[in-house]
């Protein structure tokens, strides 16, 4: 078997398992009101897939993904060191451990330590991307405040907001009537009148809103 068969038959194994939480995710978003109301608007089904559902669940595609490869480098390895996977010329770091197993006998354990290092190295580094991108709000708001300049005042209105929001996630904001709570949601959506002046963080999907432009704006509020 060459390198291209032993990635066909992981991916055979690897692939249903993620397709089975994507389209769980999928199915979830799928019942979502802004998804009705899409439908409403006489979008298409493909349309509403691309536009609306998609990047919705791109968080979940990309975590699953990359979690997957980790096991994916294991197995690879598993199967070179059968004898089952990559074999040799072709560099693989399974090859280096059988190798160094037999060397390992002889009581030369430095090629088997270094490619088993190396081993877990990758994994680790994929399990730990996985991890960040898995964890990574949609939104995060940090010390968000808003101040109302006047003529003759200066009145701060918001001070030290913040929330975080996950991909799929509901946030409500309570209070009692002119507490802020939707002074609060205009600032993040950058909806305020000129006379207001608003600092902080406020970051979706890694961009920072408040420094977006009026085309990335009108992607980033959904109209």
């Amino acid at each position: 078997p060459n390198l291209m068969t032993v990635v066909i038959g992981l991916s055979i194994g690897f692939v249903p398992y993620v397709a089975r939480v994507v389209r769980g995710a999928a199915l979830r978003e799928r019942n979502m009101p802004y998804v009705q109301a899409a439908w409403l608007q006489g979008q298409s089904g493909v349309s509403i897939t691309l536009k609306q559902i998609l990047p919705n669940v791109q968080p979940i595609i990309v975590a699953q993904a990359v979690s997957s490869l980790g096991f994916a480098v294991i197995d690879l390895a598993a199967v070179s060191f059968l004898g089952l996977g990559v074999q040799p010329p072709t560099a693989d770091l399974g090859l280096m451990v059988k190798s160094g197993f037999d060397s390992l006998l002889r009581g030369q354990p430095t090629e088997a330590i270094v490619a088993g290092a190396g081993i877990v190295l990758i994994v680790w580094c994929i399990t730990a991307i996985g991890d960040k991108l898995r964890s990574a709000p949609r939104l995060q708001v940090d010390g968000l405040r808003a101040t109302l300049v006047t003529r003759d005042q200066t009145l701060p209105l918001l001070n030290g907001i913040s929330l975080s929001l996950e991909p799929g996630e509901a946030l409500g904001l309570v209070g009692e009537s002119g507490s802020g709570k939707s002074l609060t949601t205009r600032a993040i959506m950058r909806m305020l009148d000129p006379n207001f002046r608003v600092s902080g963080d406020v970051t979706f999907d890694g961009k920072s809103v408040l420094g977006m432009n009026r085309s990335e704006l009108r992607h980033y509020r959904g109209n």
